[in-house]
C-alpha cells in the first residue's frame, strides 16, 4: 500500500543541519533499505528522516519525511520524490510518497548474535589499531622533547642520536647516520600516514557523521536485543502462569 507525504513549498532542513531547496516538478523513484529509526528533528519543521541505503549512492543517504512514516528499520521501501540541492556534500532525498517492498526479518536470538559479534568485531579493530596509534604518536612526542632537553648538552645529544641511529638501523636494516635535523625529519615521516588517515577520518566524519551513525546503530541494535529479551522473557511467565492456572 502507497503512503503519502504531502510536502509544503518552503525549503526544509536536512539531517546534517544544512537547508536544501526542492524541485517539485522532478519525481523520481528510488528503492532503499532503512537503516535506522525514525528521527524527528524541529529545525525548520518539524519533519522526519531516517538512513536508507540505496544501490549506488555512498554513504548512506538521509530520506527525509514530511508526515511521520510508518516504517520499522531493515525495511525495503520504494520511495517516490526528489533530490535535494543541499549546501552539504552528502545528497539527501525528500519522499512524497512511499511503499514497503519487504518487511525487515524477523528478529532471533541468532540474528542479533550475528548482529552483535560484527559489532564487537569491529569496535575491537578499532580500539586496538587506535590504542597502537596512540601510543606510536606519545612516544614520538616523548622523543622530541627528549631531544629538546638535550640540546643545551652537545655530548648527550650526540650520544643520544646514536642511540636512535643504531634503532631505527636494526629496525630498517639500514646504516643510517642521523644528526639532529635527520632525525626530525624521520619522525615527521613516519607521522605522516596517521596524519593522513586522521584528516581523512575527520572529513568523513564532517561529511556523514559515520561515527556518530555507527555509534546509533550500536544503541539501537543493542536496545532491540534487550527490548526481544524482555518479550521472551514476558511471554515464557504468561505461557507458564496459564499452565499453572490450567492444573489448578
Amino acid at each position: 500500500m502507497k503512503k503519502k507525504d504531502q510536502l509544503e513549498t518552503q525549503p526544509i532542513g536536512n539531517p546534517d543541519g544544512q537547508f536544501a531547496v526542492h524541485d517539485t516538478q522532478r519525481l523520481e523513484t528510488i528503492t532503499g533499505i532503512s537503516t535506522s529509526r525514525i528521527e524527528t528533528k524541529n529545525k525548520g519543521g518539524p519533519y522526519y528522516y531516517s538512513f536508507f541505503k540505496v544501490k549506488d549512492q555512498e554513504p548512506e543517504i538521509p530520506v527525509i519525511f514530511k508526515t511521520k512514516p510508518d516504517l520499522k528499520k531493515g525495511s525495503q521501501v520504494q520511495l517516490t520524490g526528489n533530490w535535494a540541492n543541499s549546501n552539504g556534500s552528502r545528497p539527501s532525498f525528500t519522499c512524497q510518497e512511499y511503499q514497503v517492498l519487504k518487511d525487515p526479518p524477523l528478529l532471533t536470538a541468532q540474528s542479533l548474535k550475528e548482529q552483535i559479534q560484527k559489532l564487537l568485531t569491529l569496535a575491537w579493530e578499532h580500539q586496538k589499531h587506535w590504542t597502537q596509534t596512540t601510543k606510536f604518536l606519545t612516544k614520538k612526542q616523548e622523543q622530541l622533547k627528549e631531544l629538546e632537553k638535550y640540546q643545551k648538552h652537545p655530548t648527550l645529544l650526540q650520544a643520544y642520536l646514536s642511540l636512535k641511529t643504531f634503532y631505527y638501523s636494526n629496525e630498517y636494516q639500514q646504516n643510517l647516520i642521523l644528526n639532529e635535523p635527520e632525525f626530525i625529519n624521520k619522525i615527521a615521516s613516519e607521522i605522516e600516514p596517521i596524519e593522513k588517515q586522521i584528516k581523512a577520518l575527520q572529513a568523513k566524519n564532517n561529511q556523514s557523521q559515520a561515527l556518530d551513525h555507527f555509534v546509533n546503530n550500536s544503541i539501537e541494535i543493542m536496545s532491540e536485543a534487550l527490548a526481544e529479551k524482555d518479550r521472551i522473557i514476558k511471554d515464557l511467565q504468561q505461557k507458564l502462569a496459564q499452565k499453572e492456572a490450567s492444573h489448578e
